[in-house]
């Protein structure tokens, strides 16, 4: 239990300092949706942890299924769908056959997403113990479902070619962290589950990193496209 503890600890406080880092940006930047979208994905971040630590410290047990704290993480995940989802979308790809292959490259995020479930799925013993595992197929499938669309849209426009304005190179290593951060997400539900502990906390170590760096790179994105 105890490397469960501290790797909830470490995101827990990278997300606290990222949370730092968001109030400012919220402060200096509010009329820019995109930074506010990317600010508040941490905040959601940071109260999930700190929900996963308080029932973890006080009521010593970890939840296998979603939860309040999962709430939390999902909160997260739709707020980096919705900063690149709507007008921002719209001004990187216009829908022209030109964009058609990076829409099309973007697929491989969420499929490899399903691929993931797909390996957890194996690892509970497929078809023979589904009835058995039900509640993890149900769970993780779910959680798969909330990133797809993140990842999709995180993806394409880490690859799409740039526009006038450079808003998607300026956005680039935003977008890289944030398909990371999607990536380890799933990666975390199925390593516990799986008891593979050192690549669970690979992935909560990874998360940490990235929580607290996903302002300061996406305001940085942002302050180049302005220019």
């Amino acid at each position: 239990m105890n490397f469960i503890v501290y790797s909830e600890l470490w995101v827990l406080g990278c997300s606290l300092v990222g949370v730092i880092f968001a109030v400012i940006g919220l402060l200096k930047h509010y009329r820019i949706m995109y930074l506010r979208m990317v600010c508040w994905a941490v905040i959601c971040a940071f109260f999930a942890r700190l929900f996963h630590v308080f029932v973890i410290v006080f009521f010593k047990s970890y939840d296998f299924n979603i939860n309040m704290g999962t709430m939390g993480v999902f909160g997260s995940l739709l707020f980096l769908l919705s900063a690149n989802y709507g007008q921002i979308n719209g001004l990187v790809d216009d829908g022209s056959r030109r964009a058609k292959k990076a829409r099309l490259i973007a697929l491989i995020a969420p499929l490899i997403i399903i691929a993931m479930y797909l390996y957890a799925f194996y690892m509970w013993g497929g078809f023979e113990n589904v009835m058995i595992e039900l509640y993890s197929h149900i769970n993780l499938a779910i959680v798969a479902i909330v990133i797809m669309p993140c990842i999709y849209f995180n993806f394409k426009h880490l690859i799409i070619y740039d526009v006038e304005g450079g808003i998607v190179k300026s956005l680039r290593p935003y977008n890289a962290l944030a398909v990371i951060y999607e990536l380890m997400v799933m990666a975390e539900w199925i390593t516990m589950r799986t008891a593979e502990f050192d690549l669970f906390v690979v992935t909560m170590v990874v998360q940490g990193i990235v929580l607290l760096l996903l302002v300061p790179v996406a305001g940085r994105g942002v302050k180049k496209w302005m220019i």
